[in-house]
């Protein structure tokens, strides 16, 4: 994030646990001087589930049609998987295949590099789910989208307010 944090010819956006290690990623890091409004954290709360995901993938999708990048790059982090030892969050499997199959109806040309995924067993499932969304193919794995509770819900939707608020004035949403 800090290589592009005064870039405004790269949008960079986050979805991750927060708080977590190494404690950045607020939404009122949105970047310094011509590149401020182009740097946009989406915190979720532990114990996110699908639909906070979402929400925030929904959330930011405007924002990057407008911004119309010739290419997206993923730092695809599997650790946000509900079995994953290190990240207090619980995506399943299908969110990672849905999350394929959404950027490539989404945008023309993507690529994804491995950012994090730390229980052995789950990750070549979440890579192969992530990759076969993207090319259209049918999950391999199967697992129960994973909800939110309430409370969750309520703390992440604050965090979304409290974004809306500060990019308004950068962003048409």
């Amino acid at each position: 994030m800090a290589v592009f944090y005064d870039n405004p010819k790269v949008l960079y956006c986050s979805l991750h646990q927060y708080p977590a290690f190494p404690g950045t990623g607020w939404v009122d890091e949105i970047g310094s001087g011509r590149g401020q409004g182009f740097t946009i954290n989406i915190p979720m709360p532990p114990a996110s589930g699908d639909d906070v995901f979402w929400n925030g993938l929904e959330y930011v999708l405007p924002i990057a049609r407008a911004f119309d990048p010739e290419i997206v790059a993923v730092s695809a982090g599997f650790d946000a998987h509900q079995l994953d030892p290190l990240l207090q969050l619980k995506l399943s499997l299908d969110c990672y295949h849905q999350c394929g199959a959404w950027l490539r109806s989404n945008f023309d040309k993507v690529f994804a590099v491995l950012e994090g995924g730390y229980n052995l067993n789950i990750l070549p499932k979440a890579i192969y789910q992530f990759v076969d969304g993207f090319n259209g193919k049918n999950p391999k794995y199967l697992e129960d989208p994973t909800t939110s509770d309430p409370s969750v819900r309520t703390a992440f939707n604050r965090n979304l307010d409290q974004l809306h608020h500060i990019l308004k004035d950068y962003w048409p949403i």
